[in-house]
């Protein structure tokens, strides 16, 4: 409901008359449903914001140089023999460690977490047939999903038939599930166009092609 302005106020092109506020607090006061007034619980509009997250697979190639200095030129490690022991500490741990598993080739370095962090990046690199690093989630493969409330069997339904045959290892995080609320007046009021006649369409497209001929003749006699 609304009334077009005279003149576009910057964006605002339409506006309330004191008649349709009227005919608002009308319909609200009635609780009249018609074709501009619907009448809905409010969990209709509710949804949950879900953050689906896959694990973090990493596979290890011990091969690849450790550098000195970061993307960034900061030096990776103050203490040049601490750079040489970590790159030995990698070489040695390649003899015996899978490469498809970094826990356990990060555990068999005997390094520690601050230092297993820094050269990570460097040796690494994300791959689906790796096994999964413990606690850790793939930030290139996370997603969001809005799952409405009315959805049977909540979240975890949703999860299990919309998600899962096409993701089996994704698994929502909790701790970021928000709660929002949104109205389509789209979804609710939108009023599809009634189609044009096949004949009608027919009619047009031999009509335009008629012009057209017409058209090329004039522009043929012009260039003679």
């Amino acid at each position: 409901m609304k009334s077009p302005l005279r003149k576009n106020m910057g964006n605002k092109n339409c506006e309330f008359t004191p008649d349709i506020r009227k005919e608002i607090i009308r319909l609200f006061l009635a609780m009249e449903e018609s074709d501009v007034s619907k009448i809905f619980d409010n969990s209709e509009f509710g949804y949950w914001n879900v953050t689906v997250d896959r694990p973090l697979r990493l596979r290890v190639f011990p091969e690849r140089e450790i550098p000195e200095k970061d993307e960034k030129g900061k030096v990776l490690f103050k203490k040049y023999m601490e750079l040489l022991d970590v790159r030995d500490a990698v070489q040695e741990a390649a003899k015996t460690a899978p490469f498809d598993d970094w826990d356990s080739f990060a555990k068999a370095t005997k390094l520690k977490k601050t230092q297993l962090k820094k050269i990570r990046p460097y040796i690494t690199e994300t791959d689906p047939d790796a096994k999964e690093v413990a606690g850790e989630a793939d930030p290139e493969l996370r997603d969001t999903e809005n799952i409405p409330f009315q959805y049977e069997g909540g979240i975890d339904t949703f999860i299990e038939k919309e998600v899962l045959p096409y993701a089996p290892d994704a698994y929502v995080d909790e701790d970021k599930t928000k709660i929002g609320y949104e109205i389509s007046f789209t979804k609710y009021f939108y009023k599809p166009v009634k189609l044009r006649d096949m004949k009608d369409i027919l009619a047009s497209l031999a009509e335009l092609e008629k012009e057209s001929e017409g058209v090329m003749d004039e522009i043929v006699r012009g260039l003679e």
